[in-house]
């Protein structure tokens, strides 16, 4: 079979919602929903006291977004803001203790869920599939730098 390349766009799109969508259903009887765990994900793989305003280029959504997931995270004791010392109007948002727990489920939840996903497709599809993606992320990126 053979896609034409104005529908592999529409297919990476479908495919990431509907890959995201299953991920947040199986962690919803975890109390997280999307915009929770993909901002807890985001600071396990960033270091830090990472700066708010970084977070959310990070994640590709506008600032006050963030804010109104930051307030509940940090309200509930997964995340901690704190002042930016040389920048009084930034803030760093680092993980709280509880976090780490959390993670680890949202790590495994991922890990199964792309197990399943990916099972009996063969290594090298995936690799050609990955550097496609990544080649085209590249280009989008470098286009908007």
């Amino acid at each position: 079979m053979t896609i034409p390349q104005d529908t592999l766009g529409r297919l990476l799109s479908v495919t990431a919602r509907a890959w995201r969508r299953e991920m947040d259903n199986l962690l919803k009887p975890m109390g997280m929903s999307q915009a929770r765990w993909l901002v807890l994900l985001a600071l396990s793989e960033q270091a830090d006291g990472e700066p708010q305003r970084d977070l959310a280029a990070y994640l590709n959504i506008e600032g006050p977004t963030l804010v109104r997931v930051l307030d509940k995270l940090e309200k509930e004791g997964w995340v901690e803001r704190r002042e930016f010392p040389p920048d009084k109007r930034c803030k760093t948002v680092h993980l709280c203790e509880k976090a780490q727990p959390m993670l680890k489920k949202i790590t495994a939840t991922a890990t199964q869920l792309r197990q399943q996903l990916l099972e009996n497709l063969p290594p090298e599809d995936i690799e050609t599939c990955c550097n496609v993606i990544e080649t085209i992320r590249s280009k989008l990126e470098s286009k908007n730098a």
